[in-house]
Formats: C-alpha cells, sequence, structure tokens
C-alpha cells in the first residue's frame, strides 16, 4: 500500500530551495549593491557548486564604498566659522579691509 505525499510539500521544498539558492542576489538587490548584477550571475552560474554561492554571500553583504568623496565631505559650515577665516585672512594681510568687509557683509546678509 503507497501513501500519497500531499503535492504540497515539493513545492513547499522547492520554494525554500530557490530563496536560499538565490539569497546573496536578493541580499545585493535590497541593499542596493552597486555589483548586484554580477552577484546575480555569479549566484545563478556557480551557486550550486556551494563554494560560489559562499564567495555570491560574502560579495553581496561585504561594504559598499561611497564613489563620490566630496559628497561625504560636503557639510554645511558655520557663519561663524567662515567669519573666523575671513577675519584670520585679513590679519595675515591676504585681504584688504575693504574686501573684508565687502564678504562680512555678504555673508551676514
Amino acid at each position: 500500500m503507497l501513501q500519497q505525499l500531499s503535492p504540497v510539500i515539493p513545492v513547499a521544498l522547492m520554494m525554500v530551495s530557490f530563496f536560499v539558492y538565490f539569497l546573496p542576489s536578493l541580499i545585493a538587490s535590497k541593499r542596493n549593491h552597486p555589483n548586484a548584477t554580477g552577484i546575480f550571475l555569479l549566484d545563478l552560474i556557480l551557486g550550486w557548486t556551494v563554494i560560489g554561492w559562499i564567495v555570491a554571500l560574502i560579495w553581496s553583504v561585504s561594504a559598499i564604498r561611497d564613489n563620490d568623496p566630496a559628497a561625504a565631505v560636503a557639510v554645511p559650515e558655520d557663519k561663524y566659522e567662515k567669519l573666523e577665516r575671513l577675519a584670520a585672512l585679513k590679519e595675515k594681510g591676504a585681504l584688504t579691509d575693504q574686501e573684508y568687509q565687502l564678504e562680512k557683509s555678504k555673508l551676514l546678509s
């Protein structure tokens, strides 16, 4: 007497396997990784080798570097800091009194 397995179990196992197999790709996509396409291709082509899957997983969780260092440094300056720099330039003789007053009025307006 053969027992019939419910078709739900194999379908559920296939869905879980599919999710686990493409987990590195999903992580890269969720993190907006700049190399998400490469991670997906590595996962798709070499994921079955386990080593390929582990490499894709490590790559997907690796740090994402910002390619624009100027954007990270762009911090709005304080008016007082700018005034102090203007005063320092005036003291060094780099600015005349007239130039200093002009820049100061621009800054404070």
